[in-house]
This record gives C-alpha cells, structure tokens and sequence, in this order.
C-alpha cells in the first residue's frame, strides 16, 4: 500500500539509477523521503524488497543508513536479512529478503489467531530477541503493521528504525511511538534494555490471544483468560508476568522467559498432591510431547495397563481424553503390542453409545497415547466401573480428522 507519493520525476530518477541492477516490478509503499519496491535483483537472481532514500541532505538519511546497519548485524530468521546496501547517485537503498505473507496487523483483522500460533510467536519472538541483545541491540519497539507472517507461519520482524541502535537519530517526538505495544519505559522515550523487549513480546501476544490491545497502563490489563477461556492458563501466567510495569518486576531476559514458557506450557491447575520425582519428569515429557497440539489438564483416573488425562486440544479449543501408556511399560513389548491392538479394535467402533476415536497414537520419550472426547457427566469419575471406560480410550490413526507428518523423534524434541 503506498502513502503521499514523491514527485513523479524523483521516483524517475530511482528508476534510472537502479534499473541496471534490478527490475523494479511493483512500488510497495512511499513516503516523502522513502520508497519500497518489490523488485528482481537481476545479479543474484531472486526477488527482493528494495528500500531506498531519496533524499540525501535530509535528517532521515543517517537514520536509514543507521537502520541498515543494524539489520546488517543481526542473523536470524525471525529479522529481516540485508542482502546489500549502496549509495547511487543521490539515492541510498538496501535489498533484504522479500517476505510472501501478510502483516499481523492483516491476519488480526480476521479475528484472534489459534493457540498453536500464539506458542509459535513466543518462540519465534524470543529466540529473535535473544539473539539481538547478544549483539548489544535492543529492539525496543515491535508493532502488529511491521510484524510479518510469512506464509508457513514463521514471523518476521521487518522494522528496527526504533532500536537502540538507531535512538541518536530518532527525532525526540518519535522515540516512544508504539502505543501499547512497547513497554512503559520506552513510551517515556528511554533506550530500553533486555526486559523491555519482553514486555514488547508479550504484548503482541497477548493481542494475537485476545484480539485486544493490553491496556497502557499495565496495573489495568485484563488477564487473557478472562477475554478468551480457552488460552492456556500457563501461558496466562507468562505473560501477566512479562507484562510488569517495573523491568525488575519481569523476566530478566528473553531466554528466561522462553524457559519458563516451555518448561511450564502444560500445568493449568495445581495438583493436589505433589508428585513424587519420577512421575514429576514423567509428566513433564508428557507435557512437552503434547507441544502446540494438547495441554495437560489433570488425571481423571487409571484402568488396564494406561492412564488417563483430561486435556484440552488447542486447534479445536475443545476437552479431550489421552490415554498413556508409562514407560517402564513400553519396554515389554507383550504390553506395548496389546496397547496398540485395543487402539485398532476402538479405532473401528463407530456408535453413540461408544465413546468416539480422534486422530493420533504416538510415542513421546517411551510414552504411547493416544485421544478421545472427555467424558462430560460431571459424575463420570465417581462411576463404579471407571475402568471399562477408560480401556475403550485408547484409539488410533483410523478415521483420523487429521494426520501428523511428525515423527515420534519429533515430538520427543527437548525432551
């Protein structure tokens, strides 16, 4: 989309100077001093963005040149990458990667994004983060208009005009732009550290969750549950924490909060007893198998030779039963062997009277599981004979709704 377009002939002259090197295909956006093409570099053989500055004694010069070079000092996936950058004439551009997706900004205009992409941006966002405060840049300021989704999903943050980097050539009234989206100390125009970029996160995730903006004012932001039951309450709690006015009062630093994210990502509710070591470590690489797929909600109770769990499936936001095999089980392959006979048997059952088969069997760190709807009788649990429904629980690929290309290694990764 283009803005107040420079005079026909400067855009002429970028024509002319450029054009031996690139074929300049379609104008993406302009303003007074800016423009950026979507263009063919004709060397390298691949499409590009093509961003250029037209005016060469103007103030925003420097700040271009300064913006390059911090791209140009970052090498990740989730930042934009520069290819090259030159001085043409009286012209100042830069090639980065051209990114074939759609804006956040975009995507949220279809309403609230599902779970799995909120858990995806947390990663993406914070290993970026990372990666920028080990090269001393502070990111600062990561907006919904800039952030971009390329089409398999992965984020790319395309705007680093307000880090750290570039804060001496920032005009004064522009240091604490951002609304919501920055964090209380780079409102106030501050340089920002590490904590900040956390706040920065988060608050894109929340408006990815929720739909809403967190309020300005984070004494007054309204827990993500509440706007939207099904977010996970872990997830929740990460992000009330990353959303601390105070920088003490947050995680110090994004791998902190990506720790505490996937070391966590499951439990939402506490247990009424604590688990003694080995079932703790065995629920955790539950938890983390399950990924961006299910979240661990609780045992609802233990019947054959499985367990089974009370947990929620993220894509469809609705209650499932999984049931698991232990794995000090899986070792005797009798046991592993009549496992996966019960789960063809169930997964050819189709009746109302019987309980329905979902879509995956798997193995996670020597687990076998598998999934169901969850029983909806509030008195379901207290049934004298629990265990005759729990042993129809377990189901296979058969009449899936959908199927996994992961492998088992897949799922078992970090583990």
């Amino acid at each position: 989309m283009t803005s107040a377009l420079p005079p026909a002939e400067l855009l002429e002259g970028v024509v002319r100077v450029l054009e031996p090197a690139f074929r300049l295909d379609r104008l993406v956006h302009a303003t007074a001093e800016r423009v950026v093409y979507h263009a063919w570099d004709r060397l390298l053989k691949r499409h590009v963005a093509l961003h250029t500055h037209l005016a060469p004694d103007a103030p925003g010069r420097a700040w271009f040149l300064r913006e390059t070079e911090t791209l140009a000092a970052l090498d990740h996936p989730t930042i934009r990458h520069v290819y090259a950058a030159a001085i043409a004439g009286s012209f100042a551009y830069r090639t980065t990667n051209w990114v074939e997706g759609e804006s956040l900004a975009d995507a949220l205009r279809r309403g609230p994004r599902p779970i799995p992409t909120a858990h995806t941006l947390v990663r993406d966002l914070l290993s970026a983060a990372e990666h920028a405060h080990a090269r001393g840049v502070i990111l600062r300021r990561i907006v919904p208009l800039t952030l971009m989704l390329e089409l398999s999903g992965r984020a790319v943050i395309t705007d680093l005009r307000y880090a750290n980097w570039c804060l001496p050539n920032v005009p004064p009234e522009e240091r604490g732009a951002g609304g919501a989206f920055v964090a209380p100390e780079v409102r106030a125009g501050g340089p920002g550290e590490p904590a900040s970029d956390v706040y920065a996160v988060a608050a894109l995730v929340y408006y990815v969750l929720t739909g809403h903006e967190p309020d300005v004012d984070p004494a007054r932001v309204v827990p993500p549950r509440q706007l939207r039951p099904a977010v996970p309450a872990a997830l929740e709690r990460v992000l009330l924490r990353a959303l601390q006015a105070a920088p003490a009062a947050r995680y110090f630093t994004a791998t902190e909060m990506l720790e505490d994210f996937v070391s966590d990502a499951g439990v939402f509710q506490e247990p009424a007893a604590t688990p003694s070591l080995a079932e703790a470590g065995f629920e955790r690489r539950l938890r983390r198998a399950l990924g961006d797929d299910y979240e661990l909600l609780e045992e609802i109770g233990t019947g054959g030779f499985g367990r089974v769990y009370r947990a929620r499936d993220l894509g469809l936001e609705r209650d499932v039963a999984i049931k698991v095999l232990h794995p000090s089980l899986t070792a005797d392959a009798a046991v592993a062997e009549r496992f996966r006979r019960e789960a063809q048997l169930a997964g050819r059952l189709r009746h109302p009277s019987i309980v329905s088969i979902y879509d995956i069997m798997g193995r996670a760190g020597g687990t076998r599981w598998s999934s169901c709807p969850a029983p909806t009788s509030p008195s379901w649990c207290r049934h004298k004979d629990r265990s005759r429904w729990i042993k129809s629980c377990a189901c296979s690929t058969r009449g899936s709704r959908h199927s996994s290309t992961r492998t088992p290694s897949d799922w078992c990764t970090g583990i």
